[in-house]
């Protein structure tokens, strides 16, 4: 088992989690947010993200993590959820939430582009918050041009980023993609159903009904509400 400490709190030696430990539980959701490798960071949109690529047991496994909301722009583009149109793949125009579509575009060729050139045997997506957002639509797009590759997403405490495009998307990410939400975390509830937004993928709810306080997006709060959920090797208790 591989381990590293994180920067926080360099006395604490941590799990680095592998291929088979790709499931949603407390660990994985803290690799994702505290990974062991430096955020890329884009000026512009404020977008933080990471990728790399490693073998394990002689598979080419490439990891691409999403950061959640961190500085102003971050918050100014979680808040600007009007509809965008994204060529993901020629003729769709696939509408989504703008501010995050407008992020992952920041980031975009320069994954794809490392992907083509590494030609992994597994993609392992995720992201917490905003970066859950980025990683629905990642998954979609890394999806469509890696359709013979065998690619896992997870996106954690994430907002809606699909407007009127379910049936555009559902085919491609339906069975690679796993949505964990805690039930009053006020994040996973925007942009508003009504609004026309919606989720595509797997939902696990985590948390409970009657827990409202503290605020369950705290990042304290959704490990407890994962380790109420999971056990440690991920598997539903």
């Amino acid at each position: 088992m591989k381990t590293y400490f994180y920067k926080q709190n360099p006395l604490k030696e941590q799990k680095y989690i592998m291929y088979e430990d790709w499931k949603p539980s407390a660990e994985h959701y803290t690799f994702i947010t505290q990974p062991p490798r430096d955020w890329i960071h884009d000026d512009k949109t404020g977008l933080d993200y990471l990728y790399w690529a490693e073998f394990q047991n002689e598979i080419k496994i490439a990891y691409v993590l999403f950061k959640g909301s961190s500085e102003t722009k971050d918050w100014v583009k979680d808040f600007e959820f009007f509809p965008k149109r994204l060529n993901l793949f020629p003729g769709t125009h696939i509408r989504v939430h703008c501010g995050i579509g407008e992020q992952y575009l920041a980031g975009r060729n320069q994954i794809l582009d490392f992907l083509y050139q590494e030609k992994p045997s597994v993609i392992l997506i995720s992201g917490y918050s905003l970066g859950g957002g980025l990683t629905q639509i990642a998954a979609e797009d890394i999806t469509w041009h890696f359709r013979e590759t065998t690619i896992s997403a997870i996106a954690y405490e994430s907002p809606r980023v699909w407007f009127m495009s379910a049936r555009l998307v559902k085919p491609f990410i339906e069975n690679k993609l796993t949505l964990i939400m805690t039930w009053w975390d006020p994040v996973v509830h925007l942009p508003l159903f009504i609004f026309g937004f919606k989720f595509v993928g797997k939902k696990i709810w985590i948390g409970k009904l009657n827990r409202l306080i503290p605020v369950q997006h705290l990042w304290n709060e959704v490990v407890k509400n994962l380790m109420e959920k999971f056990s440690v090797s991920g598997l539903t208790i």
